[in-house]
């Protein structure tokens, strides 16, 4: 199970494609991996759940990795 958290803080990041996507990351333990990875949670991207990203990357920034448009 995934420990996206609904009552966290999402930051707003504004795009030119008129959606107002919000973020919220945290590092996550998930079984049967030795190192924590890095959730990243997209509400408002035009789909009825948040889109998860779990990733290793620590580096890049999550505005970065999120998508600009939402796909069918």
């Amino acid at each position: 199970m995934l420990a996206f958290h609904a009552t966290a803080d999402l930051k707003s990041v504004g795009g030119s494609s008129g959606l107002r996507p919000r973020l919220h990351e945290d590092m996550i333990k998930i079984r049967d991996v030795s190192a924590k990875v890095r959730q990243i949670a997209i509400k408002d991207i035009g789909r009825d759940e948040p889109t998860l990203l779990i990733t290793h990357d620590l580096a890049t920034p999550p505005k970065t990795c999120s998508p600009a448009t939402p796909s069918g």
